[in-house]
């Protein structure tokens, strides 16, 4: 069989509007592709308990969902000629239409990883496995039609990962501080009919007939290895780094979508003019970027917010740009564009579904982030070179765990929500739960002598000392109602919130992780369940749809849900603080903590309290000098009641001021932006 003519044609093609038609419509696939993930995976963040995880396991939905976009256009461009292809494209549009606008509140009932792949199935698999087909498939069109351009498709890729980029960057700065999950919803639903329409008109113009190929151009089995290898290595260090960022600041869309439009923009970089060859002074910052990170990986470096973000994410910059240059550089004939589109979406898929998925499943800590350095060392061109920078990886790497304060012993375990960190000090003094990098809970095990203190009451400490806010909270309700209390806590930790109650007072934990449950009922590690000497039940699952069902009411309910140092926004929203005022007693009071190293929450929090109406009065004083010696750490606490006079002995406290909202926006579950939070964190306040 003879090639196809316009595969050897290299003309510029016909000048017209026919041209911008493909543009326009890779513009907008693009920008509804990418624009639909943060939009679906914020509104399933409430029903897995807030967990950045979300996230990582949705990244391997939307790489996977790719591939089979790319499989489905390389079938219909090799079995079926463009008008079939078209019709059969036609089809599969309007079937995904009818799941329109997406079905962002759907109930997916419980589970982890496999429940969000099941969700995102059925709320935007269909329509969105047909916008992946679409950058290959208009490329295919293009190289068949007579427009300008025709003879070479690859910048149309590049226009698509644009579109792309555009759309990232606008989701946390336009859409999700100014429209509801329900209006982006809809208007995406209306891209999407629009883009159809551009869809016909692409099809018009290409010419009837079948793509073929010629037996010379067919890649081989290592051509085809090393594309999957150069597109699988980004995609797993995309997984790890959004993951690092949003454990430790918040699991929310504008931490989201910056290593995925910097991933984006070295597509764009590769595959254009400016990526067509890299200079030997680029692969020498590329290993140096590489070393660096290694250091700040294995030593557990952290530099503040900023500094943290903008090293993390240039490391990772430099990484993906090194290997997407070398994938561009290897580009084949356009006859073969799907089988290497095919390529890289399996490579994106392999290395997303490998971080996301089998890591956590392997590894107890997150080991995926520095084997994906020495991986992608490797990509460096000439095998010695390559080698050489993987073994410098390496050796920073340990270089740089060895040469770190180490706590004395230490384990970690790992869970869907995290991975828990358990080490005591060099002096064997306290005994540390890590989520992260940030304390969770800690206990005195060793008096000063170092002798080991087995009996009694544990002493509370870090957040729940004796005189923290948390325990003046506590002891004001006691006071004011003089009589045993019932309380709720939605977070368990290590459990030291026991050691802070009396003989005779219920306590409730509401807890979503089963690797923090098990930590806190070993009475091996932890002791203050077992020892504080108070009943308490632990309720599994996420709080929200446990409180729901529950006919339980507190006379205080503290919502403590750490996740490192984030808090799940669906914990504060509007619908989450009514549901908090039902299942509190007339006169009760809910104790929020809000300590947060990067995001001022008091205003947002102050604003969803008064719309269901609650005030706000805050507890925010400087840390003493010796907290990190003595592991007495101060929180930052808001209580909400119904009235002034619930608040006990707290009213005529200096340390408790109201709470003004000023500007600032109520969260509902429709709608929460981070932005505000993170600028009040930096002083620009309205």
């Amino acid at each position: 069989m003879n090639a196809d003519p316009t595969m050897t044609r290299d003309g510029p093609g016909e000048a017209g509007p026919g041209r911008l038609i493909f543009v326009l419509a890779s513009l907008i696939s693009a920008a509804l592709l990418f624009s639909v993930q943060p939009m679906i995976s914020k509104a399933l963040l409430p029903r897995f308990g807030g967990s950045a995880s979300v996230w990582s396991v949705a990244i391997a939905f939307f790489q996977a969902a790719l591939l089979v976009g790319y499989l489905y256009a390389h079938m219909l461009i090799r079995w079926l000629d463009v008008r079939r292809g078209a019709l059969v494209h036609g089809i599969v549009l309007a079937a995904g239409a009818l799941l329109l606008p997406p079905a962002l509140g759907r109930s997916v009932g419980d589970g982890e990883a496999a429940a969000v792949f099941a969700a995102l199935a059925t709320s935007i698999g269909l329509p969105f496995v047909g916008l992946a087909a679409h950058a290959p498939l208009l490329q295919a069109w293009l190289t068949r039609s007579d427009v300008a351009g025709a003879h070479d498709p690859y910048p149309l890729y590049a226009a698509s990962n644009a579109g792309s980029f555009a759309a990232l960057i606008a989701y946390p700065l336009v859409a999700e501080p100014w429209l509801t999950l329900e209006q982006q919803g809809l208007a995406w639903s209306i891209g999407y009919v629009v883009l159809a329409l551009l869809l016909g008109l692409a099809a018009m113009r290409a010419r009837p007939g079948r793509l073929t190929r010629t037996q010379a151009s067919a890649p081989g089995a290592g051509q085809i290895g090393q594309w999957v290898f150069l597109s699988a290595v980004p995609s797993a260090a995309l997984v790890a780094v959004t993951a690092h960022m949003s454990t430790d600041v918040a699991a929310a869309p504008f931490l989201w979508v910056l290593p995925l439009a910097l991933y984006l923009l070295t597509f764009i970089w590769a595959f254009g003019r400016a990526g067509a060859a890299a200079a030997p002074s680029f692969w020498l910052v590329f290993a140096l970027a590489l070393a660096g990170v290694a250091l700040l990986v294995g030593g557990r470096l952290r530099f503040g917010l900023i500094a943290d973000l903008m090293l993390h994410l240039t490391g990772f910059l430099l990484l993906a740009l090194g290997c997407h240059i070398r994938l561009a550089a290897s580009k084949p004939d356009r006859s073969e564009l799907t089988m290497f589109y095919l390529a890289i979406a399996f490579g994106g898929m392999l290395g997303g579904s490998a971080a996301a998925l089998v890591a956590p499943a392997v590894f107890a800590s997150i080991l995926e982030y520095p084997l994906v350095l020495v991986l992608a060392a490797l990509a460096v061109p000439g095998w010695r070179k390559a080698v050489t920078l993987a073994l410098t990886v390496i050796a920073a790497l340990l270089l740089a765990s060895n040469g770190m304060v180490q706590a004395g012993k230490r384990e970690t375990m790992r869970s869907f929500y995290g991975v828990h960190g358990i080490e005591e000090t060099a002096d064997g003094r306290f005994r540390i739960l890590r989520h992260g990098l940030e304390v969770h809970g800690v206990q005195r095990i060793a008096d000063d002598q170092g002798r080991p203190l087995t009996g009694g009451k544990p002493q509370p400490l870090a957040y729940y000392h004796e005189d923290s806010p948390i325990s003046e909270a506590i002891d004001a309700v006691r006071e004011r109602l003089k009589r045993p209390l019932s309380i709720g806590i939605v977070g368990l930790g290590t459990g030291a919130i026991a050691c802070l109650a009396d003989p005779g007072d219920r306590l409730t934990f509401y807890e979503i992780d089963p690797v923090v449950i098990g930590l806190a009922q070993d009475r091996s590690r932890f002791r203050f369940l077992s020892d504080c000497g108070v009943e308490t039940a632990i309720v599994a699952g996420d709080a929200r749809r446990q409180l729901v069902d529950s006919p339980a009411r507190y006379d205080l309910l503290i919502v403590d849900a750490f996740a490192s140092d984030a808090i799940p926004v669906h914990l504060l929203t509007r619908e989450a603080l009514a549901l908090y005022r039902q299942r509190i007693t007339d006169n009760g009071m809910i104790l929020l903590h809000l300590s947060n190293d990067h995001l001022d929450l008091d205003r947002i929090v102050a604003a969803t309290a008064r719309v269901v109406g609650l005030s706000m009065h805050l507890h925010d004083e400087a840390e003493e000098a010796d907290a990190a010696a003595t592991f007495r750490f101060q929180a930052k606490v808001a209580v909400l009641t119904a009235r002034d006079a619930d608040l006990g002995p707290l009213a005529s406290s200096d340390d408790w001021a109201r709470a003004e909202a000023g500007k600032a926006a109520p969260w509902s579950d429709g709608y929460s932006s981070l932005l505000p939070a993170l600028m009040a964190r930096f002083g620009r306040r309205d």
